[in-house]
């Protein structure tokens, strides 16, 4: 038998080939089955849970930015127009949130007219009007809204908000919309400032929908402050010429609704600080006022105004806080992405690497057949284990209240560690694998021992190297894959939401914000 032509089993030469194929489909087939699982759990939900109408509106929803989320929820308005005879205003109104600026109006009247006893959609309306400088439609709408339930308070104080400047020459603006806060102030009627839309499935708790919450409160604070200057304006002025003469129950009225508007149902810091924004002018007015009366300082109203100031700079301070809070809680929320992302991408590059060498090398698939050592075995089932666990790990933390953040960079190390083992074990792998070309020169006797025959045992031997690592980066990358998927259906399932929906998962500070509401409340008492 000639050297060249000799068959090294060590090798994999001469070995189970019909075997060591249907093991590799078998691993391909259950890779592929584990994808394939994420990947359809994922597509049905997206695509073939709700009516397309209804997936566009969850889209939109949820996308961080308004543009994309603009164009998804005009191609649900026009589905809806061509399905239903009655279209839903909801799709108008999510629209109109989203709308430029010069649709905006044109969005809300639709969608007003086709839902007309929607308080919270007459609220919204009404101070969109009032912005755009239309002053008497946006009172007909706060006027609508107060007419329908829920009972609240919030149409009353709008409408006094606008009142000064709907034109009527005829009428006192000062007297009748103090009139109107009067009133209302009298009411037992609660605050409720209009929510977003949202869809039911969908939690509450994320950056997304505080985002959203946090501007309808603007916006419905907006006419409030405007309306707030106007009499702090009259106030100063008539302060400065000494006429001050029902001024005091004046601004104790206004001073009331802003009590009513901090202490609001479910109040966020934007309502509450226009509450205290509110007080502490007409505190402060109320203090000058009794100065010029009594010609002595009111202690009492010093002691609140000072009691105003400590609340609001409180909640100020909040708020500066806030988004250095979010920012650490996104970063929270994209570590496990970016690591699985860019993990993916080493592995990927390896294995490229490792099959350009075996196309070079044109080693073809004779050393297949050679099995994986239990060393081998242990390496790809420990290191895929391993990974999992850490994913979990990262998911555990993530859902962990708190600003610290030291596991973060803990937890990086460590994944790198050992993603940069997993890598360089594959060039090592074969050694410990493949007996040398020598030994196995050796093993057919010194009388078999010639030149030709340890060239062929060497060119063999690089042959099943190449091989075997790239048949390691293959396991490698479809262990990982498999990894990947068990993490997202694990994390849809406990969560409720997929891994990279960061903007619903990172947290919009909602219970710290309502915590710091309540302390800065309880600075008044």
């Amino acid at each position: 038998m000639k050297p060249r032509s000799r068959e090294f089993p060590e090798l994999g030469f001469g070995g189970d080939h019909t075997g060591a194929r249907r093991t590799r489909r078998a691993f391909r087939l259950c890779v592929a089955a584990v994808v394939l699982f994420a990947a359809t759990l994922w597509f049905s939900e997206c695509f073939l849970r709700y009516p397309s109408a209804e997936r566009l509106y969850l889209s939109g929803l949820t996308l961080p930015n308004n543009e994309s989320g603009r164009v998804m929820l005009r191609q649900a308005v026009k589905i809806d127009n061509e399905k239903n005879e009655s279209p839903s205003p909801k799709y108008l109104q999510a629209l109109a949130e989203r709308e430029e600026s010069d649709k905006i109006l044109a969005a809300y009247k639709t969608a007003y007219e086709i839902d007309p006893r929607n308080s919270f959609l007459a609220i919204r309306y009404g101070c969109c009007l009032f912005a755009h400088g239309e002053a008497a439609a946006a009172l007909d709408r706060f006027r609508e809204a107060a007419l329908h339930p829920p009972e609240n308070a919030l149409p009353g104080y709008l409408q006094a908000a606008v009142l000064p400047w709907v034109d009527e020459a005829s009428r006192d603006r000062l007297a009748d919309s103090l009139a109107l806060v009067a009133r209302t102030n009298g009411s037992n009627e609660s605050v409720i400032f209009p929510r977003p839309l949202w869809f039911p499935t969908l939690p509450q708790g994320g950056e997304r929908y505080a985002e959203l919450r946090r501007q309808i409160a603007q916006e419905c604070c907006a006419p409030l402050y405007r309306y707030t200057d106007w009499i702090a304006e009259a106030a100063a002025s008539n302060i400065e010429k000494r006429r001050v003469h029902l001024w005091n129950s004046r601004l104790e009225t206004l001073e009331t609704m802003g009590e009513r508007i901090a202490a609001s149902r479910g109040s966020g810091t934007i309502q509450a600080i226009a509450g205290l924004r509110i007080q502490l002018q007409a505190s402060t007015f109320r203090e000058q006022v009794a100065q010029l009366d009594s010609s002595a300082p009111d202690r009492t109203s010093i002691t609140k105004r000072m009691k105003l100031e400590s609340a609001l700079e409180q909640l100020t301070d909040f708020e500066k806080s806030r988004d250095p809070r979010i920012t650490v809680e996104r970063v929270k929320y994209d570590l496990p992405n970016r690591l699985v992302w860019r993990t993916a991408w080493v592995f990927a590059a390896c294995y490229a690497l490792a099959y350009a060498l075996t196309k070079l090398a044109r080693t073809g698939r004779a050393s297949w057949a050679l099995p994986h050592t239990p060393l081998g075995k242990a390496v790809f089932l420990g290191g895929a284990g391993l990974m999992l666990i850490l994913l979990h790990t990262a998911m555990v933390f993530q859902r962990t209240s708190g600003e610290s953040i030291e596991w973060i960079g803990s937890l990086e190390w460590i994944w790198w560690i050992l993603a940069a083992a997993l890598v360089v074990f594959g060039p090592v792998y074969p050694f410990t694998a493949l007996p040398s070309a020598r030994t196995i020169c050796e093993k057919y006797g010194p009388h078999e021992k010639t030149d030709g025959m340890e060239r062929a045992a060497k060119r063999c031997w690089r042959v099943a190297y190449l091989s075997l690592v790239r048949r390691y980066y293959g396991i490698l990358g479809g262990a990982f894959l498999c990894v990947i998927s068990i993490w997202v259906i694990n994390h849809r399932l406990l969560v409720a939401l997929y891994p990279w929906q960061k903007v619903l998962l990172t947290t919009g500070l909602q219970e710290e914000e309502t915590q710091a509401v309540q302390q800065a409340l309880a600075l008044l008492q």
